[in-house]
């Protein structure tokens, strides 16, 4: 409860200092569906276990593990002009995702993941900042924060023996801050800009045994917060557009939406 308070101030704070992006009219509010697909480097920060844990598991754990994760979020996004310069957005969807650790050192660990497949649902709230520069031109920022948590997430480590089930559950959540520069083309907007993400992965195992419960922890965070980012929006109608957006360096990922204002 109290990393969920922090990460909510934190995104606040990151909102309110931040420089004016993109906005829609004042008044106007916007629905519609998003899907985005995305893969990124984690990196290794912290391991418990309830039995105990050796100074060469967590050497192990930190030095030859790459880490990764996997996300595809298919949700619903709303949005409503604040003002011509400020518009706020809410995303709630489900998703498929999966938490990979590949070994590359030489003591016989092995290769593990946590996946989870559209169960539960991911959330989120965006910031979009704009103001003009030129005729054309337009300077801004995009904040948006997104959390979801995996209650029956499953996973390819084999219990022990005496073992009768395992509960795994995958906590996460990302602050992605995203300077751009726009430029109007008439129906057709195009930006480009550098990003900056925080990112957070929690896992949870406990392992149900006849001597008594193992209770794990793994904590991962982003192993390269800065990447690039392109995208552009073409208005089919008066009220009908759709976006693509595709980041590089940080992370490879990919983002379409579709949305009708009113």
């Amino acid at each position: 409860m109290m990393k969920k308070i922090c990460f909510c101030m934190a995104f606040v704070l990151v909102a309110a200092i931040a420089a004016p992006a993109m906005a829609q009219d004042a008044g106007k509010i916007g629905l519609g569906v998003m899907l985005t697909l995305e893969q990124r480097d984690l990196k290794f920060d912290s391991y418990s276990n309830s039995q105990g844990v050796g100074a060469g598991v967590i050497t192990e754990m930190d030095r030859f593990y790459d880490y990764n994760e996997e996300t595809h979020l298919l949700a619903l996004q709303g949005s409503y002009g604040v003002t011509d310069w400020f518009t706020v957005r809410g995303i709630l969807g489900l998703a498929d995702y999966l938490v990979k650790a590949d070994y590359f050192g030489t003591q016989g660990y092995s290769n593990y993941q946590i996946k989870d497949d559209f169960k539960d649902v991911q959330y989120g709230l965006g910031l979009d900042f704009a103001g003009p520069v030129t005729e054309k031109l337009s300077l801004g920022v995009s904040i948006t924060g997104i959390m979801g948590y995996h209650r029956e997430a499953t996973t390819d480590i084999i219990p022990p023996a005496n073992s009768s089930r395992q509960d795994i559950s995958v906590e996460r959540y990302t602050v992605d801050v995203f300077p751009k520069a726009i430029y109007d083309l008439g129906k057709l907007d195009v930006w480009a800009g550098p990003t900056y993400t925080m990112s957070n992965v929690k896992a949870e195992i406990t392992t149900y045994t006849a001597a008594g419960n193992v209770y794990e922890t793994l904590k991962l965070k982003e192993d390269k917060p800065v990447g690039l980012r392109l995208g552009a929006s073409y208005a089919f109608s008066d009220n009908v557009a759709g976006s693509l957006e595709i980041g590089a360096i940080n992370a490879t990922n990919g983002a379409v939406s579709l949305t009708y204002f009113f």
